[in-house]
């Protein structure tokens, strides 16, 4: 769609996660050896440092999945400029209306089975073929209930006046089934690091929106209904190329988990989805049901923006939650501080850097329609850039099977959100919501990287394993 829970500690995989070199699927054939080879030989690559960030991973993994998320973050970027363009302030505020609940079941649907299905891909003796059809199953089936709880929701769950939108909710539910079923196929090559596939896949998915919308701009198509019907095809188009490249999931008598099986196993994992979906969808939900159109897609042009700060956090998270799926405690605590840093500082500097130029850009690259949504933009920048050091923290807390420490994290900071905004929007207005959402972020950062430091404290204590 266009637009990231834990099990027990026996599901740590029991072999390096190391990609295989195997098709469209391997990371060195289709990453590794486009780099110069100066680079690929060089000290950086040997480097003691990098080796403790990459563990088993090749350089090349890293690079090109944090690469591959830039890309596809440009990539939404690029689908959110021609919306804006496409269908106005308040058109776009229609958009995000009758997204909004699908865009929120997306994840929180799938009830913790992407890491389930990630932590039994990552073990030696796991037939993904199998499991990759079982993958696909699951992602039918949660599709189909949250399609019916999202048409609830289309006929319950609306502001009066935007009420008139229910239909186009209720035909945007299309996507679930096609985008859960891509993502929990998707899961699959997460978990056995077979990051060459993941990435393309990712890839393709971003673009194919874009693409369809740049088609229908030139053909003079720019109404919410095109622009509804293209954001259900895409994830249909995804989804056809990933099971290319799965070869189709021939048929086969392999051994396939049930899916109440990796629903059971993925429970822990729900209710961290949850809390995560919850903590960054609920300012969208305040912007659906306290303000009017034409601001709701200033906020929904801003939110795209801040995103642009979850670029390396995002990527980073998929090492640092294999990382902590690993049996062997091999990172020192001076390397997890100057990791966390390392992130930190990566925030800090692109978050200055957006703020300097977002308000000469925005009339630019948006129209000047949209000059509204640069006070959103400055206020949301704080809570993007936090929110991306506890992305960081908190993959690697669900590879260490601590689920619980982010939901909890992330319920706290929701309930921050919600009682600032409940005491400032009055008087503040809308500005209020992103500010909240800033400090509500910083608390949540700051509980997932103190968890993680004691986890590691822990560890330095324990006696070795025999």
């Amino acid at each position: 769609m266009p637009a990231e829970n834990r099990a027990s500690d026996d599901s740590v995989p029991d072999r390096p996660l190391e990609p295989v070199p195997r098709g469209i699927g391997t990371a060195g054939p289709m990453w590794w050896w486009v780099m110069p080879r100066r680079l690929r030989e060089n000290r950086l690559a040997r480097h003691p440092l990098v080796a403790k960030l990459a563990g088993r991973f090749q350089l090349a993994d890293l690079a090109t999945t944090v690469g591959t998320q830039g890309l596809t973050v440009a990539l939404q970027a690029v689908h959110s400029i021609m919306l804006a363009r496409m269908l106005g302030a308040e058109g776009r505020g229609e958009y995000s209306t009758v997204m909004y609940y699908s865009q929120l079941l997306v994840y929180t649907g799938l009830m913790g089975t992407l890491f389930s299905i990630a932590r039994r891909a990552a073990r030696a003796t796991v037939d993904l073929l199998g499991l990759s059809r079982a993958a696909v199953r699951v992602g039918l089936a949660t599709g189909i209930g949250c399609m019916t709880v999202v048409v609830l929701l289309a006929l319950w769950a609306l502001p009066a006046e935007k009420a008139y939108l229910a239909p186009w909710v209720i035909a945007a539910t299309a996507v679930l089934p096609l985008e859960q079923m891509r993502l929990a196929l998707l899961a699959v090559d997460h978990g056995a690091a077979n990051f060459g596939r993941y990435n393309v896949n990712r890839i393709i998915a971003a673009a194919v929106f874009p693409l369809l919308l740049g088609l229908a701009w030139l053909l003079g198509l720019k109404s919410l209904s095109v622009v509804v019907a293209l954001a259900v095809i895409s994830p249909g188009v995804g989804l056809l190329f990933l099971l290319r490249t799965h070869r189709w999931l021939p048929p086969g008598n392999d051994e396939q988990p049930r899916v109440g099986t990796l629903i059971h196993e993925g429970a822990p994992y729900a209710l961290s989805a949850f809390a995560t979906q919850l903590l960054s969808r609920l300012d969208g939900l305040l912007v659906l049901w306290l303000v009017a159109l034409s601001v709701q897609g200033y906020y929904a042009v801003a939110v795209s923006v801040a995103n642009l700060l979850l670029v390396g956090p995002n990527a980073f998270a998929l090492f640092s939650f294999n990382a902590g799926a690993r049996t062997e405690r091999s990172h020192s605590g001076k390397m997890l501080v100057g990791t966390a840093g390392g992130v930190l500082l990566l925030q800090i500097v692109s978050g200055g850097v957006l703020a300097l130029i977002v308000g000469p850009m925005m009339g630019l690259v948006f129209g000047s329609e949209f000059l509204g949504a640069v006070p959103l933009i400055l206020a949301l920048l704080p809570g993007f850039a936090l929110d991306g050091l506890g992305i960081f923290a908190q993959g690697y807390l669900r590879g260490r099977g601590k689920p619980l420490i982010g939901m909890w994290a992330r319920f706290i900071g929701a309930a921050v959100m919600l009682l600032l905004v409940w005491l400032t929007f009055d008087r503040y207005g809308p500005i209020a919501i992103p500010i909240s959402v800033s400090v509500a972020n910083a608390v949540c950062a700051l509980l997932m990287v103190t968890a993680v430091a004691a986890d590691w404290y822990r560890e330095g204590k324990a006696p070795p394993n025999p």
